[in-house]
């Protein structure tokens, strides 16, 4: 980004800017949690790693939490305007279902700690907590997430 954003969270994901890393503004709301209580995301919505950046906006992955667990996934933001939601996969990638993910200090939670994009291969690793127990790596073409996600508006 050219400027300096911040994306945060109190239920909601939220977008603010800083011209100097000290005082920040212009808050804008991303995304909120899914309106019906059966949704994925019902509870709350919170970012996970930074947004990735491509050639047709900025990846963001997030995670959703309803009653029972956590799950991850992702959305779009403008390149120019991250301000701006373009797309957004329409449910979760990412859900606890290994026995891993599953069962630990914190049942039926994958939360995304860390994301790297391999160049070379255009796959994404995202590395997530599983459980609160222990850590999982999964893996995803990048171009296909974002395609979900223009797919998904």
């Amino acid at each position: 980004m050219d400027r300096a954003a911040s994306i945060h969270r109190n239920g909601e994901i939220w977008i603010s800017y800083s011209p100097d890393l000290i005082h920040w503004g212009h808050h804008r709301l991303l995304l909120e949690p899914g309106s019906r209580p059966d949704d994925w995301n019902s509870v709350k919505v919170g970012p996970c790693s930074p947004p990735i950046k491509t050639d047709r906006g900025w990846l963001m992955i997030y995670h959703g939490v309803h009653p029972t667990g956590y799950s991850l996934s992702c959305a779009l933001l403008d390149l120019q305007d991250p301000s701006k939601v373009i797309g957004k996969m329409p449910g979760y990638m990412l859900t606890a279902e290994e026995p891993y993910e599953m069962v630990g200090r914190v049942r039926n939670v994958v939360f995304c700690t860390g994301a790297i994009l391999e160049e070379e291969t255009g796959e994404l690793k995202l590395y997530y907590g599983a459980a609160g127990t222990c850590i999982g790596l999964a893996t995803a073409p990048l171009d296909e997430l974002v395609e979900a996600c223009l797919r998904g508006c």
